[in-house]
């Protein structure tokens, strides 16, 4: 388990409460802990969806060179990436031999995708997981790997009605008009 270095700041005391403010929480200069972070942006069917990994380095001590590797869901389409991978397979693109992080530092790189122009992809979860390892010795290996799972969503007009039933409207034979 991780050593915590924290600082405790007590103010703004008043009658009811004393309020407390923790600062500077992380890992000594001597420790060092690789951390692989995900996020992305939105998934639209025929658009670009880009998926954002991150190394974080929540130690002091500089990491070993990365390996980066990011498996994909089989949907998406590898179009580029900000730092060239190493390597390009159906379902993985992996970075060898990565730049090392330095203390307190974080390493970034953005991968595009395309998603196929079929709206019926529409509420499909796309899973990508992201790891980053290195050969020194870390005090936590649980957070090397992460995975997100985005939604394939479309735009929504809060301006369209759609209306039961379609098409022309009798005021005498129907009485009920479902938005």
């Amino acid at each position: 388990m991780p050593t915590l270095v924290s600082s405790t700041i007590n103010s703004f005391s008043d009658q009811l409460k004393t309020w407390t403010l923790n600062v500077g929480f992380g890992l000594t200069a001597a420790q060092l802990d690789v951390q692989a972070a995900a996020s992305s942006g939105p998934a639209r069917p025929g658009f670009t969806y880009t998926v954002y990994t991150d190394a974080l380095n929540n130690g002091g001590t500089t990491s070993g060179a990365l390996t980066r590797t990011l498996t994909f869901d089989p949907l998406l389409t590898f179009e580029s990436a900000s730092v060239p991978p190493s390597t390009v397979t159906a379902t993985t693109i992996t970075w060898n031999a990565a730049t090392a992080v330095a203390g307190y530092d974080n390493s970034l790189i953005s991968v595009q995708f395309s998603i196929p122009p079929d709206p019926l992809l529409l509420g499909t979860d796309l899973v990508s997981t992201f790891t980053a390892t290195q050969g020194s010795l870390e005090t936590d290996l649980t957070n090397n790997s992460t995975t997100i799972t985005r939604t394939i969503t479309g735009s929504y007009d809060p301006n369209d009605k759609l209306v039961q039933p379609a098409g022309v409207f009798n005021l005498e034979t129907d009485s009920v008009l479902n938005y």
